[in-house]
């Protein structure tokens, strides 16, 4: 191979890189209009509550009620973002900490979340899952907490 053929190739490699990612910005992080937008296309029938956003950006949690209770879990991924709902009837484990939630589930693509929250947002976080507890729910198969 010829070496200026290698160095063009380098260098046109890196061109198309740069306008590339100049057309395609990664999103920041995770904004309220951002977790709403992207979990109404998700589920288009949940009635939305506002969004429990950790402090670093890459997790949520989203209230919802109607058709069903339901948790929204949003995270950020690279620059996507993933959403996912967590059901009364489904089963859960969460991990209080200081100022952190986690939840570990049955999803294999990502079996734990951590949720980095200010104090204010904690205490909403911890209502809005306790509103998904058993006892709060018409079935009593439940999540369960830890």
């Amino acid at each position: 191979m010829n070496w200026m053929q290698l160095l063009f190739s380098s260098l046109a490699v890196l061109l198309v890189s740069f306008a590339v990612s100049r057309m395609f910005p990664k999103a920041a992080g995770l904004t309220a209009e951002r977790i709403c937008k992207n979990y109404r296309r998700y589920s288009p029938d949940a009635i939305q509550s506002d969004p429990i956003i950790s402090t670093d950006q890459k997790s949520a949690l989203l209230p919802c009620s109607q058709p069903n209770e339901e948790l929204g879990i949003i995270t950020a991924l690279g620059g996507d973002v993933v959403c996912r709902t967590l059901l009364p009837d489904e089963t859960a484990r969460w991990q209080f900490g200081d100022g952190t939630i986690t939840l570990k589930h049955g999803d294999f693509t990502q079996p734990t979340v951590k949720f980095i929250l200010s104090e204010a947002d904690f205490r909403r976080a911890t209502t809005a899952i306790k509103a998904l507890s058993p006892q709060n729910s018409a079935n009593n198969a439940g999540t369960a907490h830890v």
